[in-house]
């Protein structure tokens, strides 16, 4: 591949003429919740002076396809004037929860090298399932910051935290509004969660502090990766 870092696709035996650049070499999604779609945009640009003839093809995969005006294909074409550029849409639907892996294969027409075709791929990887984490023990004022009424917390409390989604989640709770960091006692502060899994957090700062009315702190949920 002329004038292409060797990062930009994965060969299978490539030789240097190969005519096709791209702009990703792997494209993964993640946390896809089952039974939707997600889709991404990849480039690819005609590095000769040639027009090319393109076969686009996924293979090793149910869930993944390609996206074209008439819908999602497996295989599909396109002509690449020379020196051109022209996006694909490659959509992921998962159908469970898990890791899903293709590629996608590119095959210029009527090149070859030896008297075999030359083709090369670019890796497909998609994680499926979705985190929800919920929490009690806390009153949310807006996104990611929550109180604790120093009525409840007589110098420490319990938050509980709960994942009702089908993937693993991470939470990361630190100190935020009038209690200084260094007077909040978080413990576990970091953890990840699994689906279907509960765990306590215990939240203590000195008993004098309570005459500031109501600890803040900040709580940021999301998928494990």
């Amino acid at each position: 591949m002329p004038n292409a870092s060797p990062t930009h696709v994965n060969n299978e035996a490539l030789p240097a003429v190969f005519p096709v650049e791209c702009d990703r070499s792997l494209i993964n999604f993640f946390s896809v919740p089952v039974g939707t779609k997600e889709e991404q945009i990849i480039t690819l640009k005609n590095s000769t002076f040639d027009t090319v003839c393109l076969n686009l093809i996924i293979r090793e995969t149910d869930n993944f396809s390609l996206l074209v005006p008439a819908g999602a294909v497996s295989t599909s074409q396109l002509v690449l004037p020379p020196q051109s550029t022209q996006d694909v849409k490659i959509l992921y639907c998962p159908t469970r929860v898990g890791t899903d892996r293709g590629k996608l294969v590119l095959k210029p027409q009527g090149r070859k090298v030896g008297g075999k075709s030359i083709k090369a791929s670019i890796i497909l990887c998609g994680v499926a399932g979705s985190s929800n984490i919920q929490m009690e023990g806390v009153d949310e004022l807006e996104a990611n910051h929550y109180q604790l009424p120093c009525q409840q917390f007589n110098g420490s409390n319990m938050i509980r935290f709960m994942n009702k989604g089908d993937s693993t989640g991470f939470v990361k709770i630190v100190c935020g509004g009038h209690v200084g960091s260094t007077k909040l006692e978080i413990i576990p502060s970091v953890f990840l969660l699994e689906s279907g899994f509960a765990k306590d957090v215990s939240i203590s700062y000195p008993e004098e502090d309570c005459s500031m009315g109501t600890t803040i702190i900040t709580i940021f949920t999301g998928p494990e990766l």
